[in-house]
């Protein structure tokens, strides 16, 4: 067999199709989707499956996942929020020390020394229009 003929057979068994596995059908489901999407086709299938969360949701999740910074993040991590800075990651970690989540609501942000209006302005800082 020469050259020409191995690459000729290579070329057939490369398009020969195999039974699908389980995973081999969700990777052609989501490439389904994707030519879906690429045609303009994805709306009636996104639509009927997911329901965009409310803005009260959305708030809450980012002050949920603010929270969690403050009660894991170390000192550089805790530097990098807006309106945080070095004298506030020292009482931060203070009060860890003393409890391990200090922080369980948006009103514990006061035993670090912000008032409500402070804590509005930090989140509207930090995550933008949706705390306006």
């Amino acid at each position: 067999m020469d050259r020409d003929q191995s690459k000729d057979s290579k070329d057939v068994d490369a398009n020969v199709e195999l039974p699908l596995q389980p995973r081999d059908a969700r990777v052609r489901a989501l490439l389904d989707k994707l030519e879906r999407y690429a045609r303009g086709d994805w709306q009636s299938d996104y639509a009927s499956s997911h329901v965009p969360p409310s803005a009260k949701e959305q708030q809450d999740s980012f002050v949920q996942a603010y929270l969690r910074t403050l009660n894991t993040g170390d000192e550089e991590t805790l530097l990098k929020l807006k309106g945080i800075a070095k004298k506030r990651v020292s009482y931060i970690l203070q009060l860890r020390e003393e409890s391990p989540e200090p922080f369980q609501s948006i009103d514990d942000l006061q035993k670090i020394g912000l008032s409500a209006k402070q804590v509005k302005g930090l989140m509207k800082k930090e995550f933008g229009k949706i705390f306006d």
